[in-house]
């Protein structure tokens, strides 16, 4: 199984997992054990060959962690402070990425606090952090991995740096409680479900750089009102299923994304939703249909 296959697997089960630990039942395995099994395949302990730059592993009180030649990678926090912040070297080597479920769920942490050498926040790197309410994220970081925010549902507010260009699916996922997420204005493309279940935001705004939004990008999005696309933007079919019935998306008249949305009956400053054209009496012969 590689990696990638295993990561992806991984998501499912972690779903199903959390569903079962908030049944009333009782059960007669661990929870914590079973994460802990399922993230072997992710962090590669379970037959996956390391690079060929790889060092080798460490840990102190409060992280493990794999070491490279030029850099270090943050795999698991140990410690028990819900005030985190990680360190900007581990045995002399740069802390570059944090990996995969490195804070999953289980943690209990509330602030979080990533250094400037950070570059990479890995798929599932802070997983169901679901007391996390304050995360400072450096100007160095330029790749999200799937599902790295997923579940922090206590989280209010997100600032990405500049060198973000890629939201990917499941981004923020389950973010329920963020209510402001600051963008940088160079995103190129915003992957499935990528704001799925964010309930609580109310606008979002993309900088002309914006190609391409997922399917169900914004599916249960139920406060947004008003989202701002470039004109050559093109959402995927289904992008706005599930979004709030006052969604305005803000695009310039005519343009591939204006037609799409006009497409999928979503409502733009240029026509209504259910593809009323702004002004026009719904109960014309242009309303029907």
């Amino acid at each position: 199984m590689t990696k990638k296959t295993a990561s992806r697997l991984v998501s499912a089960l972690l779903c199903i997992l959390l569903c079962l630990s908030f049944c009333s039942c009782s059960f007669s395995f661990s929870l914590e054990s079973i994460l802990q099994t399922i993230k072997s395949y992710i962090s590669g302990d379970e037959a996956e060959e390391k690079p060929a730059d790889y060092v080798g592993s460490g840990k102190n009180d409060s992280f493990e962690y794999d070491l490279y030649e030029t850099y270090a990678v943050v795999t698991k926090y140990t410690g028990a402070a819900p005030y985190v912040t990680v360190p900007s070297s581990l045995e002399g080597k740069p802390v570059a990425k944090i990996g995969s479920l490195a804070f999953y769920y289980g943690q209990k942490i509330v602030y979080l606090h990533l250094p400037e050498t950070v570059t990479e926040l890995e798929e599932n790197a802070l997983y169901y952090c679901d007391k996390l309410t304050t995360l400072e994220l450096p100007s160095s970081l330029k790749k999200l991995g799937e599902k790295c925010f997923s579940w922090c549902t206590s989280i209010q507010v997100i600032a990405l740096p500049q060198g973000i260009t890629e939201i990917p699916n499941f981004c923020f996922n389950e973010c329920a409680s963020l209510t402001d997420l600051f963008l940088p204005e160079n995103v190129t493309s915003i992957g499935n479900r990528a704001f799925s279940g964010c309930v609580c935001i109310k606008s979002l705004a993309f900088g002309e750089s914006l190609k391409s939004v997922g399917m169900y990008a914004f599916r249960g999005t139920t406060a947004l009102e008003d989202l701002a696309l470039p004109g050559g933007c093109v959402p995927a079919d289904h992008a706005f299923d599930g979004a709030s019935e006052n969604l305005t998306v803000h695009t310039p008249a005519d343009s591939v994304c204006d037609r799409i949305c006009l497409a999928q009956m979503v409502r733009t400053d240029n026509h209504a939703g259910a593809l009323v054209p702004v002004g026009t009496d719904e109960n014309s012969s242009e309303a029907e249909g």
